[in-house]
């Protein structure tokens, strides 16, 4: 019989997403990266992986990799004014359905969820706009 450790460890090797998992979601993040940069004709200042893929937490065919899209906010405004969540959200999911017309892209409460039928990843797109600083950490507004 396996020790305790052997037998957690064997569990933990598991539920983690395996290596070829990260390649996948890290090439999909890259092409929704650029499919919003070149179709928006947005400057993306930084994606940022946010939840539980960020922090190495996720579970192998359950957990969707959680992305921050930082805009800058000369990109989000339109004669004067802020473009609605809404609007900013409908514009990342044709852009990204221009690139990948074949996968299922939807909103999802404030993000547009990316799923890739062929390789299992699922990538939520949060467009987000840096807001300042609440202590130490950045705030943004979605």
């Amino acid at each position: 019989m396996l020790p305790l450790n052997a037998l957690f460890a064997r569990q933990i090797a598991l539920l983690q997403p395996s290596q070829r998992d990260v390649v996948e979601a890290r090439r999909h993040i890259a092409g929704v990266r650029g499919s919003v940069a070149r179709h928006l004709r947005t400057s993306v200042q930084r994606v940022e992986p946010i939840g539980s893929f960020a922090k190495g937490t996720s579970i192998s065919a359950y957990s969707d990799v959680d992305l921050l899209f930082v805009l800058a906010r000369k990109d989000v405004n339109w004669g004067g004014s802020r473009i609605s969540s809404t609007s900013l959200l409908e514009r990342f999911r044709g852009a990204i359905s221009t690139t990948y017309p074949a996968t299922s892209i939807s909103r999802d409460g404030q993000a547009v969820a990316v799923r890739f039928s062929r390789t299992g990843v699922s990538l939520d797109v949060v467009p987000a706009v840096e807001h300042g600083k609440i202590g130490p950490a950045n705030a943004y507004q979605i």
